[in-house]
């Protein structure tokens, strides 16, 4: 017992000089370290280097050294061996009871940072039986720094465009709307966003990149508002108007409406996009006016990749990419080491200031996957060769040009895909892809069929190497998104050799899912017809995906039961448009053949006519 007491008493002197030497700081709260677990001197001395990257953040070091004392040496294995299952890399060199290293490693790399401690909270600190202390630990650690600003929420190089829309909006007169236009991943919703944040009033944020066309659009808009008793069979361009208006008349504050992802509406390009374009005009139009006059209540911002031409008092403002030094700030802030002068210029040039780019190069940087000498040798070589990529079968369907970058930026896509360092992160990137828009941790752990912690530790390994992002952090429940080049991208190698079995299995797992609850909203349509519309639109674009799905044959299923039959019918009756109906309904009577016993496709006949009558 003596000596137990000398050891915690000597552990308790080292722990208070710690913070008396801030240069030092990180090597005796190692020592501590070292002394509780008695006899482990020598084992981590070739991480030092390491650690003293880290020690310039003593909080943290006090943090995860405070963590580790909570763990038992199997509670600290079983996280390591995690670290090391799911991101690889570095932490395979860690022995499987070495917490505190791994919890450093984290922050080197940007899992975590400054208000951002998702993985301690939610998956280290559950497998330790000591989970509420170290949860309070993490608040008092929170409530300590909640006034410091996190540098990574900053946004570099838009201060001035950020002053300049919102500028606009609030002062130019009779204007009809800001359309942030621009390429594939230079910043448009970003920047939209921090303008929102920044509003002196209330902000809404429409996500339409699944809207197909104007009811959608006015769905959307109104569900999203919290509009009660939303006609379901009929939503025109007056009712939906007049419905938002009533909703923001009362505000008495101004309201600003930002309008994501219209680039189907915005083009014009043929007969039918025209036909959208015009029918979108005419709705920016009417909703920007109260009672025939011009509505200084409601502000207008869009995004799109185009400008909204031929349109009068629309601002089309260009998002252009960054300039040199806050390209270079992305990368500096990602903790960007060993790398001089040329190559981060040669970086910048590479990725042309997109910040979408510019963070995928940092995480590669900063994780270790690669040095910049191999990736700016890599980029060369695929200069000098002149890759053609309609020859490559597994990227041909990724159209670049299309998507408005050049073969070295689409080689920094790729590489941010192929450089991830275990085959968990490569299947979950390409997986999730199957969503058509944002998605919870709960949901993609069905999805990719894992539990929900080590579902999130593969999220948050995503979000951290820029594959995916976090749509809103304040929320309750975190909702997860991915770009929509990325998704393209991912789309377009997912029948590749590495990864088609696995995403076929995550897509069988995403049909059961929303099928699944399509099914229970199709139970609420008799008793309440609203509220199962209500559910089956907030979520349409995953819904419609999954009849998609269901049409072909290998997920194609119809429920024995008739009246099952009838219920998800009557839910696609009432949810979706009649041409997408005709088709679903035609193509079930196609695929259900007459086995000669069950007479199943004159049952299912009888069905669609049942429902269509």
């Amino acid at each position: 017992m003596e000596v137990l007491k000398s050891r915690l008493l000597h552990s308790s002197l080292l722990t208070a000089r710690v913070w008396r030497m801030r240069d030092a700081g990180f090597i005796l709260a190692r020592v501590t370290f070292i002394f509780h677990r008695c006899g482990s001197v020598f084992r981590s001395a070739v991480r030092l280097k390491m650690a003293a990257v880290i020690g310039s953040q003593p909080a943290f070091q006090e943090l995860f050294t405070n963590i580790s004392f909570k763990f038992s040496p199997a509670e600290s294995t079983d996280v390591v061996q995690s670290l090391k299952r799911n991101y690889g890399g570095k932490f395979n060199s860690f022995e499987n009871q070495d917490l505190l290293s791994s919890l450093q490693l984290l922050l080197k790399h940007g899992f975590v940072s400054d208000n951002k401690l998702t993985l301690i909270e939610e998956f280290v600190a559950p497998k330790s039986k000591q989970e509420q202390q170290i949860k309070e630990m993490i608040k008092s650690f929170n409530d300590f720094r909640k006034y410091h600003v996190d540098p990574e929420k900053e946004l570099p190089g838009r201060q001035g465009e950020i002053k300049g829309i919102t500028k606009k909006l609030e002062t130019t007169q009779e204007l009809l709307a800001v359309n942030l236009f621009g390429s594939g991943g230079v910043g448009k919703t970003t920047l939209a966003k921090e303008v929102c944040s920044k509003w002196q009033g209330k902000h809404y944020v429409f996500d339409l990149r699944e809207a197909m066309d104007m009811r959608a659009i006015y769905l959307k808009i109104m569900i999203s508002l919290g509009l009660r008793s939303v006609p379901v069979n009929f939503v025109d361009l007056d009712y939906a108007v007049r419905r938002i208006h009533d909703k923001i008349r009362p505000l008495n504050q101004p309201a600003l409406f930002l309008l994501d992802n219209v680039d189907r509406f915005t083009a014009g390009q043929g007969k039918e996009g025209k036909n959208l374009k015009t029918a979108f005009v005419e709705f920016l139009m009417k909703l920007s006016e109260f009672d025939g006059e011009y509505n200084k209540t409601l502000k207008l911002l869009l995004t799109s990749r185009t400008q909204l031409q031929d349109v009068r008092k629309v601002d089309n403002f260009e998002v252009k990419s960054l300039e040199s030094s806050f390209s270079e700030e992305i990368l500096i802030s990602k903790g960007m080491v060993d790398i001089n002068s040329q190559q981060k210029n040669e970086l910048i040039s590479i990725s042309k200031g997109i910040p979408l780019l510019l963070n995928g190069l940092a995480a590669i940087l900063r994780q270790e996957r690669k040095s910049a000498h191999e990736l700016i040798t890599e980029v060369q070589k695929e200069e000098s060769k002149k890759l053609k990529l309609e020859k490559d079968s597994k990227e041909k369907r990724f159209d670049f040009e299309e998507e408005g970058v050049d073969i070295v930026q689409f080689f920094i896509i790729r590489e941010m895909f192929n450089s991830l360092p275990t085959d968990g992160l490569k299947v979950s990137a390409v997986s999730i892809s199957l969503f058509c828009g944002p998605f919870s941790a709960s949901t993609a752990a069905k999805i990719l069929g894992l539990s929900p912690s080590e579902a999130l530790v593969l999220l948050e390994g995503l979000v951290t190497s820029a594959i995916i992002f976090v749509v809103n952090e304040e929320a309750k429940e975190v909702m997860y998104d991915i770009h929509p080049l990325l998704k393209r991208y991912a789309e377009s190698i997912k029948d590749d050799e590495s990864f088609r079995m696995a995403y076929l299995e995550a897509k069988g797992r995403f049909h059961q899912h929303f099928m699944s609850r399509m099914e229970k909203i199709a139970k609420l349509i008799e008793p309440d017809y609203v509220r199962a519309f209500r559910q089956f639109e907030t979520d349409r674009a995953n819904y419609e995906f999954t009849v998609e799905i269901s049409l072909q044959s290998d997920y194609f299923m119809v429920p024995g039961e008739f009246l099952e039959n009838a219920l998800i019918a009557s839910l696609f009756n009432a949810m979706l448009t009649e041409e997408k109906q005709i088709k679903l309904f035609h193509s079930w009577a196609e695929m259900c053949e007459d086995d000669g016993r069950s007479g199943m496709r004159p049952a299912v006949i009888l069905l669609c006519l049942y429902v269509l009558k």
